[in-house]
């Protein structure tokens, strides 16, 4: 029915513009046919001289409206069966479309915009024609007003339309290109993962922040560098590998280098950039066009659709044949475990960045490292319980991927018969040893990226001047972080009681500045520096901050020796007495 509405939107025009030459023609072979007996064209077919001038000048242009009026006709016609025939001819042969559909596209544009000249040309002329048959005159203004109206919507769409052609490189927009150099180790750990699926290497490998891998095989252009690649590249998330093992990442990158295969690699590098590049240009125009272009913007519409059934089918193909590499490279728990871990925690980098933002216009600065505090919140702030709530949603969620759609990860853990129900909640979580520690350059690389991450929001009114409370908060979460870190140790248990307490004393508590000091420690002041800033705080906030560490010290049930040195120096220099602490200890 669709095809049906497209050909008959096409053939207005043409019907139009028959429709005027045809009264022209009647007109003059009515009053022809009164004078002398016979009709136009038996009057100029043996004309000479004058007459055969006459009839030039008279029929020309008209029978120039009617060969338009068909010929674009015909073209529309063409051009709705061929795309039409050409998808039923690909079905979901990869190698078929990979080749047809190059050469399908710009012939199909190519013709569409011969079509909108031809038609707007049909459109302007015949409404002139139409005028000096109904009026005796024409009106210029209408005319060329039409006239003009209908070049301008050509002129747009045949740029929206070549615009498909060039398929634009994949955006990242903040990332690093890791070479052998910069992480050997990385380098290997993927280099032998190729080889276990039997794929090739990456031309380039792009770590970053956002929550998400993919592997894509155009031109990747990374705004943060300024740099555009070439060939096929691999994309990290150290966000997100900071909550997998070793097996679960391999057979993330496995899945990824899958796509690095065959009629794979053809498919994602001549087919998918070409048919990302025209959804877009259809967007484009659906959205900003006017009356003109809307058998232009129909006929896209069914072009896509006619490929649609058959793209899904082969992304679901591609997608399982993937999880087949990825489980070979790892193993098939692993691999959904991954899946999982992505749908349950990628919002969580939504939340942190939110929170950067709201401290940078809170006066607070930058922070050091937000992979890290990333991993922090799902450290801290998840427990076991909490994915149980959501695992059901999680399992029908679809990974996002930029060229591509996935089926469900319940679908995709079904193929590779792992049942999700024999998962683990505490599967879940953070491992014991994170994959990330087998590569010593991802702290600088993290850091890196932050930095460049939050001077973006800064260059975008992500900036304000610290109040007295974050002052307040700052010196606060600095005692809080001296006595967490004064036994050598990191225990949830004082983490939890310090964040507790900085929740009940300030009623927006930045607890991301109190984690920051505690894994970057060298963003304290120094000991005695921060005992001067707090000796000329009120007796009742130097009350707070003495029981605050004494509570956190006693949070794991001891109070080690380092812990009572500190607590009894914190006492001197601020002048309040406590407890006995041996009686404590």
């Amino acid at each position: 029915m669709s095809v049906i509405k497209n050909l008959l939107l096409f053939l207005i025009i043409p019907v139009l513009g028959w429709a005027v030459a045809s009264w022209f023609t009647a007109t003059i072979d009515a009053d022809l046919m009164s004078e002398y007996g016979i009709t136009s064209a038996q009057l100029c077919e043996s004309a000479s001289g004058e007459i055969l001038k006459i009839c030039r000048e008279q029929f020309y242009e008209v029978n120039l409206l009617r060969s338009g009026s068909t010929y674009s006709a015909i073209a529309a016609v063409f051009v709705i069966l061929s795309f039409t025939i050409a998808s039923v001819l690909c079905g979901t042969n990869r190698a078929k479309i990979s080749r047809i559909f190059p050469l399908l596209i710009p012939l199909v544009l190519i013709s569409l915009s011969g079509i909108v000249v031809v038609q707007g040309a049909v459109i302007t002329y015949a409404l002139y024609l139409a005028q000096v048959m109904a009026a005796g005159a024409w009106y210029p203004f209408v005319t060329l007003g039409i006239g003009l109206a209908a070049a301008v919507a050509a002129l747009t769409i045949i740029k929206a339309l070549f615009t498909s052609l060039r398929a634009r490189p994949h955006t990242i927009f903040n990332g690093i290109v890791v070479d052998e150099q910069t992480s050997r180790e990385l380098h290997v750990f993927v280099s032998e993962i190729a080889e276990s699926v039997q794929g090739r290497r990456p031309d380039n490998i792009v770590v970053g922040l956002e929550p998400t891998f993919y592997a894509v095989s155009a031109p990747v252009k990374i705004l943060s560098a300024d740099l555009t690649l070439n060939g096929e590249t691999l994309y990290l998330s150290l966000p997100l590998m900071r909550l997998f093992n070793s097996d679960e990442l391999r057979s993330v990158i496995g899945h990824e280098l899958g796509h690095f295969s065959g009629e794979d690699t053809e498919y994602s590098k001549r087919f998918a950039p070409i048919y990302g590049s025209l959804q877009r240009s259809y967007v484009g125009l659906a959205e900003s066009s006017g009356p003109v272009a809307i058998p232009v913007i129909v006929t896209l519409g069914n072009l896509l659709e006619s490929f649609d059934k058959n793209v899904k089918k082969i992304s679901r193909e591609r997608e399982i044949l993937a999880d087949k590499a990825g489980a070979l490279a790892g193993d098939e728990q692993s691999l959904v475990k991954a899946l999982l871990k992505v749908s349950l925690y990628s919002e969580a980098w939504g939340h942190v960045t939110n929170r950067i933002v709201q401290r940078m216009l809170a006066g607070v600065g930058f922070s050091k490292n937000m992979s890290w505090l990333f991993a922090s919140v799902v450290q801290h702030n998840v427990d076991a319980d909490s994915i149980s709530d959501r695992m059901l949603a999680i399992s029908e969620e679809k990974i996002s991927h930029p060229t591509d759609t996935h089926p469900t990860t319940a679908e995709r853990a079904e193929q590779l018969r792992v049942r999700i129900s024999d998962i683990g909640n505490y599967d879940l979580m953070l491992p014991a040893e994170s994959v990330i520690s087998r590569f010593p350059q991802h702290k600088d690389f993290e850091e890196q990226l932050s930095t460049f991450e939050q001077a973006i929001y800064q260059a975008r009114g992500a900036d304000g001047e610290m109040q007295d409370e974050q002052i307040l908060q700052r010196v606060i979460s600095m005692f809080a972080a001296f006595m967490t870190l004064a036994d050598g140790e990191i225990d949830n248990s004082e983490i939890e009681m310090a964040e507790s307490i900085g929740a009940a004393c300030f009623e927006n508590f930045d607890y991301f500045q109190y984690r920051e000091y505690c894994h970057y420690p060298e963003l304290l002041l120094e000991e005695d520096q921060l005992l001067e800033a707090a000796s000329g705080l009120s007796s009742d906030m130097k009350r707070l901050i003495v029981d605050m560490c004494r509570d956190i010290a006693m949070a794991d049930g001891a109070l080690a020796e380092d812990e009572t040195a500190l607590l009894g120096r914190i006492m001197v220099k601020l002048g309040v007495e406590t407890e006995n602490l041996d009686d404590d200890a």
